[in-house]
């Protein structure tokens, strides 16, 4: 399946590839502190980088080399967040995940209903067989959504990221699919 064809739906959602368009609302999304608070930069500064980011997507997702979907309401068609599959090693059936959802949407079981629909992409579409996330300690909601998705905390990292000024550890999460049987 071609990149650009990849859709999901879930009752809520649809996760599809990023696009041009999406660049405004993308950039609102990664400029926001709350947001980046955990992530692996910082706040972005302008417009120009959601546009360069999603160019670099279209291009490597074209390559293979790493799948991340927006996930969109159905019923705004806003775009909400990402998934994105990572550090994929066929061979091992086994990569990472990550996602982010706008300040807006949380609390009410979407990036869970998000993240269901993809993990199950992977397995069926990738064969994946484990999935890894690497997270910050004091995320607390992260923490929780992995453990509502089966993800049980499998080690710790000391020092592992720098963001700015700020020196953090990683929590390592990792969850087992069932064998598929084919």
């Amino acid at each position: 399946m071609r990149y650009a064809d990849i859709r999901v739906e879930t009752e809520r959602l649809i996760l599809r590839p990023f696009e041009m368009g999406d660049a405004e609302d993308w950039f609102k999304i990664m400029s926001s502190p709350e947001v980046t608070r955990y992530w692996s930069h910082l706040p972005w500064q302008s417009r120009q980088e959601a546009q360069e980011d999603i160019i670099q997507d279209i291009t490597h997702m074209e390559r293979k080399e790493y799948l991340r979907l927006a996930v969109i309401d159905k019923a705004t068609h806003t775009l909400m967040g990402m998934c994105v599959f990572f550090n994929h090693y066929p061979n091992s059936r086994r990569g990472e995940i990550g996602y982010c959802l706008d300040t807006i949407y949380r609390g009410k079981g979407m990036m869970k209903e998000a993240m269901v629909a993809f993990i199950e992409y992977l397995y069926t579409h990738l064969s994946v067989r484990r999935l890894e996330a690497d997270i910050h300690p004091d995320n607390k909601a992260s923490a929780a959504l992995l453990a509502k998705l089966g993800f049980e905390q499998e080690g710790y990292l000391k020092q592992r990221w720098i963001v700015g000024d700020e020196v953090s550890d990683s929590a390592i999460f990792g969850l087992l699919l069932p064998t598929k049987v084919e």
